[in-house]
């Protein structure tokens, strides 16, 4: 199994990989890490992953690893907040970095009509009270920490996601990259 012992492998993963390498797939090593890139500027990585790799074809491969999004604006308005920091508690330098990127956010906004309208669907849709019947309440927080957006937004894209929330986040950030192109 895992040498690793900060890999924890959850009993389904364990089966599910037990039954790959039992239909021939074959273990990979020496990889330290996989790169999946969705958008332009948004890549998802792996770090140290379990990688099998089916006999007969050349390009199947299933990777085992905790998915992390590397989202290149986000940190790009992260280190410009950084370079003003002096030593200050981390809450504050939090808060600032969510003062920048909102003001980058409302400067990107202003003037586009096609933004105006969806600035005021949002506004609309935010307005209203979701129901959260079948989300869990983490879930919900999760998403809307790792994304920076409303209860309201966390909820929607959950739901439409059927409560998956990779899928959700994913679909949160491309929406935001949408809107600010």
């Amino acid at each position: 199994e895992s040498k690793d012992p900060s890999k924890k492998s959850n009993r389904g993963e364990k089966k599910f990989k037990k039954a790959m390498t039992k239909m021939g797939m074959k273990p990979v090593t020496g990889i330290n890490r996989v790169t999946i890139k969705k958008t332009k500027s948004l890549l998802l990585y792996i770090d140290n992953p379990e990688i099998l790799k089916s006999p007969g074809q050349e390009n199947s491969y299933i990777i085992f690893g905790e998915a992390k999004i590397h989202d290149f604006p986000q940190n790009m308005a992260q280190n410009e907040a950084e370079k003003f920091k002096a030593p200050q508690k981390p809450e504050m330098v939090e808060n600032l970095v969510k003062e920048i990127a909102g003001k980058v956010e409302e400067t990107q906004l202003k003037g586009d009509e096609k933004k105006e309208e969806v600035g005021e669907k949002k506004e609309a849709a935010e307005d209203e009270d979701l129901n959260t019947d079948g989300l869990n309440e983490e879930t919900i927080q999760m998403v809307e920490n790792h994304c920076k957006c409303t209860r309201n937004q966390a909820i929607k894209a959950l739901k439409e996601c059927d409560g998956d929330s990779v899928n959700a986040i994913l679909k949160i950030i491309v929406n935001v990259q949408e809107i600010k192109l």
